[in-house]
């Protein structure tokens, strides 16, 4: 689910809401109840959460607020399980894909035909759906703890801490805690 517009812009708080209880919500309740069940069967749960569940981006405070709920829960609760988890938890943060998702967005009326925030310009192509289900199916044959869509993802979340003014707009290279 998503509903990407400036936070500063929002005046109904009902596509935030939504975005939180379809994404966030949509994995607490089902996974409450089936996991005793996956814990008899040694089984897996499968996460698709985003980029945006790791790093903050422009026009999309609902939906990041939703994925880094998701990431946060799912790395809550596999430390929950230890010192021996019974269940492997695959998180999987893609980048943008080639489906309509924007296009079905809560705030689609404010996307351009191309599928891109108004008044935006989306410099990466979405990645193709066959190489998604790839990452995915990947990640999930070799029950890997977390896996991101490409090696930009992968540099960008891990070097960000680090090199700040590289990722972030108005952070300069100066700043310090």
């Amino acid at each position: 689910m998503s509903a990407h517009e400036n936070f500063k812009e929002i005046e109904d708080f009902g596509p935030f809401k939504r975005t939180m209880d379809v994404n966030f919500f949509g994995y607490v309740y089902p996974t409450r109840y089936a996991l005793e069940h996956l814990e008899k069967d040694q089984g897996q749960i499968l996460v698709m959460s985003s980029y945006s569940g790791d790093i903050g981006l422009p026009s999309r405070a609902s939906y990041c607020a939703s994925k880094f709920a998701v990431n946060g829960f799912f790395e809550s609760l596999k430390m929950d399980m230890q010192p021996k988890p019974k269940v492997d938890i695959t998180i999987v943060g893609m980048s943008r894909i080639a489906t309509n998702m924007r296009k079905n967005s809560l705030t689609a009326e404010r996307y351009a035909e191309n599928g891109t925030l108004s008044g935006t310009v989306d410099k990466n192509p979405p990645m193709s759906i066959e190489k998604a289900v790839d990452v995915i199916v990947s990640a999930a044959d070799a029950r890997v703890g977390k896996a991101y869509a490409d090696w930009g993802n992968y540099f960008s979340i891990y070097l960000r801490p680090v090199f700040p003014f590289f990722f972030d707009p108005g952070v300069s290279a100066k700043t310090r805690l």
